[in-house]
């Protein structure tokens, strides 16, 4: 089962958008994801778990420290320019 969009921390019409778009077999939650193959087929996910692909299109949403970034971007500093966000779920009343 795929978790909500809480346990995501999306916007639950976001979050029907995409998986609308995708089936339950897209999507790896929890899984190490060690790095990227790319073959003249399309590229392949290499996980602690198991290889997938090949893709023609991989969304990295893996956050600041992004394995997959850092394949893609040897040598990407990462620069702190200030910025702030905050985040929080709130009940409506």
């Amino acid at each position: 089962m795929l978790p909500s969009a809480t346990e995501l921390g999306l916007a639950p019409d976001l979050h029907q958008i995409l998986l609308s778009k995708l089936n339950s077999h897209s999507i790896h939650i929890g899984w190490n994801c060690l790095g990227v193959r790319r073959a003249s087929e399309g590229t392949y996910l290499l996980f602690a778990e198991a290889e997938k692909g090949p893709y023609d299109l991989i969304v990295a949403a893996d956050g600041i420290h992004s394995t997959l970034r850092s394949h893609v971007r040897k040598n990407l500093e990462l620069l702190n320019k200030g910025y702030a966000i905050w985040r929080g779920i709130a009940d409506a009343p």
